[in-house]
């Protein structure tokens, strides 16, 4: 009679795991909001403009748009009534395309009163290889609207175009 010979335990064969879609789809759906979960109290929280603060400060919301292939999307910012340590206000802007993702960035922005009721706006941003780059805003801001031209140094050039929300 032959000894029965047992193969070690690292070589017997283990079922293949699968991650249920539905487990899957839970854990992604709710990912995808996290990232503008931040911004949405801040924006329905803010004014369109305190009284007594800068005329530029406050909620916006608007469009961007590409110039030369004409995509573009839903775009909002909230400009705080005072500057940072730096001088630079601490704009959060929240930029959508492609009709489901978003972006939200916070970016140091120099901001200078050139009138009564004027201002200018210059910022830049690395958002990153995936997303283009370094971005640079050019805006002009008066008390009820805020344009610019957007323009990346890899050519991406485009417009801002945002207004108080009603």
């Amino acid at each position: 009679m032959k000894p029965k010979i047992e193969s070690p335990t690292f070589a017997k064969k283990t079922p293949k795991r699968r991650i249920p879609a539905g487990l899957l789809l839970g854990a992604l759906i709710p990912s995808i909001f996290v990232s503008c979960s931040g911004y949405f109290p801040l924006w329905l929280r803010s004014p369109d403009h305190a009284p007594g603060d800068p005329h530029f400060s406050g909620a916006w919301t608007g469009r961007w748009e590409h110039t030369e292939s004409g995509h573009g999307g839903p775009m909002q910012a909230l400009i705080p009534a005072a500057p940072e340590k730096t001088g630079d206000y601490a704009v959060k802007f929240r930029a959508g395309w492609s009709g489901f993702l978003w972006g939200r960035y916070t970016v140091p922005t120099s901001i200078q009163s050139t009138g009564e009721d004027t201002a200018h706006s210059l910022t830049q941003k690395d958002l990153g290889p995936d997303q283009g780059g370094t971005y640079s805003l050019d805006a002009t801001i008066t008390p009820e609207s805020f344009s610019g031209t957007f323009r990346s140094k890899t050519g991406d050039l485009g417009t801002v175009k945002m207004k108080r929300p009603k």
